[in-house]
This record gives C-alpha cells, sequence and structure tokens, in this order.
C-alpha cells in the first residue's frame, strides 16, 4: 500500500525548474503547454499534481538548449530543497540512517516516484519507481531524481562513495557521456529497474553534518505531516508500508520506530485489529521469497541473506512452513510448468 499526497507534489521544485529554464532559453511560456496551468498558479499555490509535473518535466527538457538539462536540475536539487525532509536527511547520524528516513517520508514532498529499500551481501540497493502502479516515470523525470539522489548521497558522506552503481530502466540517450560527470560512477541503461547500489562499508559512515537536536526537530515536522496522509490507514496497513518501501527493516522495534510508536503501543493497536506482528512479517516475507525465487537468478543464500535470514537453513525451514516445500524445490516446480 503506497501513501501519496493528496494535493500532489511541492510546486518549490518547478519553481526552480522554471528559473533556470529562464536563465537557459530567456523565457518559459512553452513549460506549460498542455498542463492546465500557469506561471501564476505554480507561484501562488504550494502543490503541483504528479501529470500537470510530468509534463512540465518533458516540455522543459525539449525546450532547453541542454541535453541533460534533468540530470543538470538534479545537481541543483540540494537538500534545503525539500524542506523539512531534507533537514532530516541531512542531520542523521548516518547514510543508512538517513536513506530510511527519505523512503519513509519522501511522500510528504512528491507523489510521482517512491523509494524502496532492498539488503543484499554487498550492500543497500535504493530502488526508485513509480507512486503509481501502471503510470510509469517517463525518462526526464527520472533522470532529475537518479541525479539529485546521487547528489544528495555525495554531500551526505561528504565525498563520493567509491562502488557505487546506477541502472536506469530506460535505454541510453544521447548525451550518456554526460552521465559519467554528473552522478560520477558507472550507468547500466535499459536495466529492468531504476536503482543506485551502495557499498556496504559506506552506509555506517557518520554524516558530516549529523546533528542531533536538529535532526530531531525535523523528523518531528515529517512525522507531523505524514500523519496527515495515514490518517485512512488502519494499523496493520501502516505497518505493511513500511515494510514494503524499506524491506531493511523487518523487526518490530524499527517498525515501531518508524511509526512514532514504542514497542508496546504497537503491539497492542495490532492485538486491537485482530493482527500480529509475526503474522504481518511471515506474510510479507512469504511473498518477497516467493517472487525473488521466480523472478531472480540469486542462491537460495541470496535470497534468504535479502530476508534476514544469515543462516540458509533457518531460510529453508521458513520457506517449508509457509509453502509446504523447500525453496529449491519451489524453483525447480516452476520451471517444469513454463
Amino acid at each position: 500500500m503506497q501513501l501519496i499526497h493528496p494535493f500532489g507534489t511541492s510546486s518549490h521544485y518547478m519553481k526552480l525548474v522554471a528559473a533556470n529554464l529562464v536563465l537557459d532559453v530567456g523565457d518559459a511560456p512553452g513549460l506549460f503547454v498542455g498542463t492546465g496551468v500557469d506561471f501564476k498558479q505554480i507561484k501562488d499555490s504550494e502543490r503541483i499534481d504528479a501529470r500537470s509535473l510530468s509534463r512540465m518535466y518533458d516540455n522543459a527538457a525539449d525546450m532547453s538548449t541542454r541535453t541533460e538539462f534533468n540530470l543538470h536540475m538534479g545537481s541543483l536539487f540540494h537538500l534545503s530543497t525539500h524542506g523539512p525532509l531534507g533537514l532530516a536527511v541531512q542531520t542523521a547520524p548516518n547514510l543508512l540512517s538517513a536513506l530510511r528516513i527519505l523512503v519513509r517520508f519522501s511522500c510528504i514532498r512528491e507523489d510521482f516516484v517512491r523509494y524502496r529499500l532492498e539488503r543484499h551481501r554487498a550492500g543497500i540497493t535504493l530502488v526508485l519507481e513509480s507512486a503509481r502502479p501502471g503510470d510509469p516515470v517517463g525518462q526526464p523525470q527520472m533522470e532529475l531524481m537518479l541525479s539529485m539522489t546521487c547528489h544528495m548521497i555525495d554531500t551526505l558522506l561528504g565525498h563520493h562513495p567509491h562502488g557505487m552503481r546506477v541502472t536506469a530502466a530506460y535505454p541510453a540517450p544521447e548525451h550518456r557521456h554526460l552521465y559519467q560527470e554528473y552522478l560520477k560512477c558507472p550507468v547500466k541503461f535499459s536495466a529492468d529497474r531504476n536503482e543506485i547500489l551502495i557499498p556496504e562499508p559506506h552506509l555506517r559512515c557518520p554524516c558530516p553534518q549529523g546533528n542531533p537536536q536538529l535532526h530531531t526537530d525535523a523528523l518531528n515536522q515529517c512525522r507531523a505531516t505524514y500523519r496527515v496522509l495515514e490518517d485512512t490507514l488502519d494499523i496493520r496497513a501502516r505497518v505493511e508500508t513500511v515494510m514494503e518501501f524499506d524491506k531493511t527493516v523487518l523487526h518490530l522495534a524499527e517498525v515501531a520506530r518508524q511509526l512514532g510508536l514504542s514497542t508496546r503501543t504497537l503491539s497492542r493497536k495490532l492485538q486491537q485489529a485482530n493482527a500480529s506482528f509475526q503474522s504481518i512479517r511471515d506474510n510479507h516475507l512469504k511473498g518477497v521469497a516467493a517472487n525473488l525465487i521466480r523472478d531472480s537468478k540469486q542462491t537460495m543464500e541470496d535470497i534468504g541473506y535479502r530476508l534476514g535470514y544469515h543462516d540458509a537453513a533457518n531460510f529453508r525451514r521458513a520457506f517449508l512452513r509457509w509453502y509446504g516445500q523447500t525453496p529449491s524445490d519451489y524453483r525447480r516446480r516452476l520451471r517444469q510448468n513454463r
């Protein structure tokens, strides 16, 4: 279940795009073609709907003299651009904490891309995907988001993380040679997903700008805004949402912290809803395990590790409990039925 801001994306981003487009081509009337809005509405409003925003990004890319306009814009969307979310990320104690905050609260600023975290043996994969299934994000917007996120990671660490890699789920553009300049890491195009792979050694590195007091204040603002979006969700759905978007969060204490609750309060609320954390967790892991076995070529050991089972035998026992067969038998039968 995905949270989407009821009033769209912060218009602050498009104001920056318009300002840079004016510097580039001298004027920006074509920016609003096909959107149903104009500059006055953007200037006076705090939010813009996803479809209008998508069309504006396309228009900006077409109008600019820079073929890499959206890569360039992504590099200009500094952490301060993102309000309390940017401050909470910037002042986090380490990179992993910052990424978890980004995954959890990005929906309070924009409503067309969602982040997900996946753990693997080599580190963390930050996946970027459409917030609306069946409504894919266009190349201009995804270029901007990849550029912005890579620059954000560099800023958080105070340096570029050695070994970071990017995959893009669109063909290599004409300006592909400029990706190295903006993203500063290898990029694979025409991939299955848009993702940033960050090696393990960087995840626990202290953020140079970490500040406990500012971090707490900004995080509280993010939580207050987020509560507006989750009023319609029951506690089970809220737990499922945390697990869906941050696959590194699989323990009661961590989920409770993400929801701003104590473990006791979360357990009590789940009990009142005739649910348990263990049952929700098992159901989540069950689905993820089946998808990975079906759709990937990873070994059973690697899949188990991604799901938090550092002992392959424990993963096999859990899978046998869920499906009545071992993971290897499950994959073998899937292949036989194709």
